[in-house]
């Protein structure tokens, strides 16, 4: 088992000591509403925690620095349903965009994104594309729950994937953070009062936005009711094996060095 290299506690010296071989993971989340029942922290404390675990669970051949997480995100949809700290889109690239840089210029060459919210999955994406032009590295992009939604036998574990502070985002975080969310707590709502058209499947993988659905559907997309820690289990242990199969996979990729350096 690995204990994470927390990059809040290293000092300057031990970073550029560790910072050429060693992969710099960022999680990053968001702080907006999730139903009455939620915390707005669920977004940022979910993927902290999986991050956490992955980096204790993953087999890496260098060290692996953690960043502090970024706990906002675009999370603009969800200011009218009920109140959020958000970016827009714009401003989250630019956020990125200048950490990956700053980061890169501290000397690091293998930089992963960790995203545990929806509305920042485009922008991640956009960035690392964009990292790889303009500066010498490797660069990575995910979100967590893109293997969310079966078994590694492929067995469906859960309807959601992973929905909005419904069922599976509840019972994940009781297993990972019972601190903050407790078994006992009675979070039953029943199902949205309107249904959600955005994200509708219509086919060609095309990306469907109303506006309007999240005050209308109430600012949660499945009851959150027979939520468990026991529910919970299988899909943080699941997902902690898979994140720990991407960070290990992203650690034996070779790194462009900037011109000029020595190998």
């Amino acid at each position: 088992m690995n204990q994470p290299v927390r990059l809040a506690q290293l000092s300057r010296t031990e970073v550029a000591d560790l910072a050429d071989e060693a992969v710099l993971v960022l999680p990053i989340g968001a702080t907006e509403q999730h139903g009455p029942h939620l915390p707005l922290g669920t977004d940022f404390l979910i993927v902290s925690e999986l991050v956490e675990q992955a980096l204790t669970a993953a087999s890496t051949t260098r060290p692996v620095v953690l960043a502090p997480t970024i706990p906002y995100g675009h999370s603009e949809h969800h200011v009218s349903a009920g109140g959020a700290g958000s970016m827009r889109p714009q401003t989250l690239h630019l956020l990125l965009t200048d950490l990956i840089s700053s980061f890169v210029r501290t000397g690091f060459r293998r930089i992963m994104i960790i995203n545990g919210h929806g509305g920042n999955d485009t922008a991640i994406r956009t960035v690392v594309a964009q990292a790889g032009c303009d500066h010498p590295g490797v660069f990575a992009a995910l979100s967590y729950w893109h293997e969310a939604g079966t078994t590694p036998e492929g067995e469906i574990i859960t309807e959601h994937k992973p929905g909005h502070a419904g069922q599976f985002e509840a019972s994940l975080l009781m297993a990972l953070r019972p601190d903050v969310l407790p078994a006992d707590r009675d979070i039953a709502t029943g199902e949205p009062p309107a249904p959600m058209i955005s994200g509708e499947d219509i086919g060609g993988g095309a990306t469907v936005v109303r506006s309007g659905d999240w005050v209308t559907s109430g600012g949660w997309t499945d009851d959150p009711a027979g939520a468990s820690p026991e529910l919970g289990a299988p899909y943080r242990d699941h997902l902690v094996q898979r994140l720990a199969s991407a960070i290990t996979g992203f650690c034996e990729i070779s790194a462009p060095r900037p011109p000029g350096t020595a190998h």
